[in-house]
């Protein structure tokens, strides 16, 4: 007669195999000997001898004993544990109160003991219970996560689940943003997998999602977004609207078309660059000018890095190199939705003017834009007095730069146009001509390029209007330069 000692393991999953060891098997299976389970008898067996046998659990098995017959004798039954597991919930996103479809194995002939549980919510109403199959109705108060099938002790494998339920915003962090800045979303309702949901600015959907869950989405706002009201839609059901403000990259000064004289006009001597002949320059169309030189938290933000010496979020970012402003205007571009204006290849430097994005400002532009105009030494008189009051200069300046705007703006509204950082201009240097010119955009080629307006470090007669600073080499980076930028109307 068959004795089995032990079953190992004394619970699985129905196409598991397990151990029966024991004695009086039988060297080899034979037609006449079989493993039998409550419910099922094996048919794969995996290994057979005397003391040992490995069989694949049946499907149809069921809790219960498990016995081994050799010919016409059976042997003692061992307790044995089907574990149930889900293959499939249909559908896997329901409304609460609807009814879903469990497939599977290993759940029973009859309920009994038998719960599913939604999270750890223990559904109430059955419509049909098998072996393979439950029909149960989603309860009250289900929320998005895991299901699974708890039979006595025995807990299934667990499927996630999407519980439909009208999505609730509680937060948004930040409030105000940048686009292309991740915004925060914390809530409830909004389903444990995104699938179809997505989050409206005001009209606009986010097309980039960094994480999913029922209780918080962190999203990239998209270029476009406009100040409004952001809302999460999560199977047709909308949410609460929280307001929200879009940030400007930079503010602006739209700069008019007009005419000026361009050149020394003040009553200063000439720098070491020539700042003659004085000739006429007609600027065609309006621009917008940046009102304060690009500051350290924008160029961080848009280029991941800040290379300045003196940092400080609202101080101007300082030690770009040419290029490097300019792939900054390239980035800051494609935030905005806007033509990059500049290709880039190496230092070598090509610009679209045509193109709708940002850009250095031309010297022309920049004199024209800080002039605004006055023909004084400085936007505001021609006296050593008159500068500190619009300007950061080594007469005051503490031998170092300080944050944007704390000096009185010129009359167009933009602020440290001299002193504090100088400003990288697109043009190469080049001498003047006298005669009348409009919209220039300097030499074709060169060895220095411009950078106006004078520094904290240098004196009051090289922070005039017309003073004309360069750099000594397009990759030349400096505590004391840095740049504000431009782009069409």
């Amino acid at each position: 007669t068959p004795v089995i000692d032990e079953i190992e393991p004394t619970s699985a999953i129905i196409g598991d195999n397990i151990n029966i060891t024991g004695s009086n098997f039988g060297d080899s299976r034979g037609s006449e000997s079989s493993v039998t389970f409550t419910g099922a008898k094996a048919t794969n067996y995996i290994s057979w001898n005397d003391n040992e046998i490995i069989v694949t659990v049946p499907p149809g098995t069921q809790t219960g004993g498990v016995s081994v017959k050799v010919k016409n004798m059976i042997s003692n039954e061992k307790y044995f544990r089907v574990i149930p597991q889900i293959s499939e919930i249909n559908p896997l996103t329901a409304k609460v109160g609807d009814i879903i479809t469990l497939t599977g194995t290993g759940f029973g002939k009859e309920q009994g003991s038998g719960k599913v549980y939604f999270n750890d919510l223990a559904a109430t109403e059955y419509s049909l219970w098998s072996d393979n199959e439950i029909q149960v109705r989603v309860p009250q108060n289900a929320i998005s996560g895991i299901v699974f099938i708890k039979i006595k002790s025995i807990t299934s494998n667990e499927v996630n689940m999407n519980i439909i339920e009208t999505p609730v915003i509680t937060n948004i962090n930040p409030d105000s943003f940048y686009i292309g800045a991740d915004v925060t979303i914390t809530g409830s309702g909004f389903g444990i997998l995104r699938g179809g949901s997505k989050v409206m600015f005001k009209n606009l959907e986010a097309t980039t999602y960094k994480s999913w869950s029922n209780y918080q989405i962190i999203c990239t706002v998209p270029v476009g977004a406009v100040n409004g009201y952001l809302t999460v839609i999560v199977n047709s059901e909308t949410s609460n609207a929280i307001a929200y403000s879009i940030n400007p990259f930079i503010e602006t000064v739209l700069i008019p078309s007009g005419n000026f004289q361009m050149g020394n006009t003040g009553t200063m001597p000439n720098g070491p660059q020539a700042e003659t002949p004085i000739h006429q320059v007609t600027i065609r169309n309006s621009f917008y000018m940046s009102k304060y030189e690009v500051q350290q938290k924008l160029y961080n933000f848009i280029m991941g890095s800040n290379p300045s010496q003196n940092k400080g979020d609202n101080l101007p970012v300082d030690r770009v190199s040419f290029v490097m402003a300019c792939d900054f205007c390239n980035r800051l571009s494609e935030k905005e939705g806007l033509t990059k204006c500049y290709t880039i290849n190496g230092n070598n430097v090509s610009c679209n003017w045509n193109a709708n994005g940002w850009r250095l400002p031309t010297e022309a532009e920049w004199e024209y834009a800080c002039k605004a105009g006055t023909s004084s030494d400085y936007y505001n008189g021609s006296s050593e007095s008159q500068l500190a009051n619009i300007a950061w200069y080594s007469g005051n300046s503490g031998e170092v730069s300080h944050p944007v705007g704390l000096k009185t703006p010129n009359s167009f509204g933009l602020y440290d146009m001299l002193g504090n950082l100088s400003e990288l201009c697109w043009d190469w240097i080049g001498p003047y001509s006298s005669g009348s010119q409009t919209d220039p955009t300097g030499p074709p080629t060169g060895s220095w390029k411009v950078a106006r307006g004078g520094s904290w470090h240098q004196g009051a007669n090289y922070c005039r209007s017309s003073m004309r600073g360069w750099i000594d080499a397009i990759d030349m980076q400096s505590s004391a330069l840095g740049f504000r930028i431009v782009k069409a109307r």
